[in-house]
């Protein structure tokens, strides 16, 4: 019971797995609202391939847009009620593509027993994969979760184009904090597709 409770201030303060310095994905910025020229309705004037996710939007409603200044724009559902259950994608002109031969680390939290204190544990991961709109695309534990946290699973960053549109690149990031957590992401990300199609 004494270790339960020394590591909860430790796991409150640490809440947020973070990717070791050395390893971190030189993809598309995973939290770009501070990028964000504004919040609309719609993707109107936006000159890049649209992904979308038509099964959460019926299930969960419309997303909430955000028009980068640079053209891109981020599509972020979550389910009412339960913020922790959410699918984000992320869009930019140009091509990036951050596939590597391994996925980046990151850190869980444990216990060492003989100093009776939390520690970081560093973990190496492999790839999963899953279907994007038709594309077989890797994906990686972004953060593990921990405490409040939910667990969040990445794609790597990707190129795409589409007839009539700019070549851009793409993100998407799904996060769940039920049980089967990485089985639902999964799930959530298959979702996502072409406008139009």
């Amino acid at each position: 019971m004494k270790k339960a409770v020394a590591l909860i201030p430790f796991l409150l303060l640490t809440q947020c797995a973070t990717t070791p310095e050395e390893e971190k994905d030189p993809g598309l910025d995973r939290s770009p609202y501070h990028l964000a020229e504004k919040t609309s309705p719609t993707l109107a004037g936006v000159n890049l391939p649209i992904l979308k996710s038509p099964a959460l939007e019926k299930r969960w409603g419309s997303p909430r847009i955000t028009i980068l200044p640079t053209g891109g724009y981020h599509l972020r559902y979550t389910k009412p009620g339960n913020e922790f259950e959410s699918l984000s994608i992320y869009a930019a002109p140009g091509t990036l593509d951050s596939d590597a031969p391994t996925p980046p680390g990151y850190f869980d939290m444990g216990y060492d027993e003989k100093k009776g204190e939390p520690i970081s544990i560093p973990v190496k991961q492999s790839w999963r994969t899953v279907d994007i709109a038709g594309r077989s695309t890797h994906v990686y534990t972004d953060s593990p979760g921990s405490g409040a946290d939910p667990l969040q699973l990445s794609t790597v960053t990707f190129p795409a184009s589409r007839p009539g549109k700019h070549a851009a690149s793409f993100r998407v990031t799904a996060t769940s904090n039920l049980e089967d957590g990485e089985s639902i992401i999964l799930s959530y990300m298959r979702t996502v597709a072409w406008a139009g199609n």
